[in-house]
């Protein structure tokens, strides 16, 4: 073998070389490339944070202990399937703005609206059906005659951030009604009873209770006849693409309907009349 063709066969090796090194470079991750453990972890591997509201007898603080059917319930469920979970209470508005925003997983006792379905997933069984009325001072002229135009010069107080139904929503935006918004029912009720306003709206269970921890049940009466009634959903967040924690909460809750841990809790709190709604629904 001459010098020449020594050369050209060891140049065509050294080629060969670096392009099997390139080859193997290539085949490292680039710094775009998904990382496994950067991925974030869903909702199976992490604490379920869950956002309420003290709204008695539903949903209630006491002595810093969340209890109520709305909460108890989805405690129940959230246990049944073993999951970790996180309760706090926030203003409906900011309850509302987490669940937009991924920052709350779930949250208890929202109506159906289409603004809300945008980003809200609901369970498929309601919890009762809460029927929507006015209070008003026991010795108040106010009549109402089913119309929401027969109101338009009086002051209803609402919660801010809730829904009453559609109808009642939609006079509200029509200019109808004429509002006065407070962060919570307790609020509304002083309120009230100090002719800040001319009525309150709000489901007739959760009011006769704010009143009655107010000892102010025989200040205040209802005024008929109800505007409406409403079924009330535990929800989960679009954001967090909840959408498999809602299959497994509809699932898990129906077991625990069918084994009486349901109705227990509807019974402990004296309010079993909305189970019954619950079992209509399934039906």
């Amino acid at each position: 073998m001459n010098k020449k063709m020594f050369f050209g066969i060891f140049l065509i090796l050294i080629v060969l070389m670096l392009a099997c090194n390139n080859n193997i470079d290539n085949s490292v991750a680039q710094p775009d490339d998904p990382i496994e453990s950067e991925i974030e972890t869903d909702y199976k591997d992490r604490i379920i944070k869950i956002g309420t509201i003290h709204a008695p007898p539903f949903e209630l603080i006491d002595n810093g202990q969340y209890k109520g059917p709305g909460i108890e319930v989805v405690v129940a469920v959230l246990e049944h399937l073993g999951y970790e979970y996180q309760i706090n209470d926030y203003p409906w508005v900011r309850n509302i703005e987490m669940m937009k925003s991924g920052e709350n997983d779930m949250l208890v006792d929202a109506f159906i609206t289409p603004e809300r379905r945008e980003f809200l997933i609901y369970s498929e069984i309601p919890y009762g059906i809460l029927p929507q009325v006015f209070f008003v001072l026991k010795d108040s002229d106010i009549e109402f005659n089913g119309d929401f135009k027969s109101l338009s010069k009086y002051t209803i107080g609402i919660t801010r951030g809730y829904s009453y139904g559609h109808d009642f929503d939609l006079a509200m935006k029509n200019s109808i009604i004429n509002p006065s918004e407070s962060n919570s029912p307790e609020n509304l009720y002083i309120k009230l009873l100090n002719n800040r306003v001319d009525m309150v709206a709000d489901n007739l269970h959760s009011g006769r209770e704010v009143l009655a921890n107010m000892n102010s049940e025989d200040k205040v009466t209802v005024l008929k006849p109800y505007f409406d009634n409403l079924f009330s959903y535990v929800v989960f967040s679009k954001a967090n693409d909840l959408e498999p924690l809602k299959i497994e909460y509809d699932e898990a809750l129906k077991t625990l309907i069918e084994d009486g841990t349901v109705k227990g809790i509807f019974e402990k709190h004296g309010i079993e009349e909305l189970f019954d709604t619950m079992l209509q629904e399934i039906e």
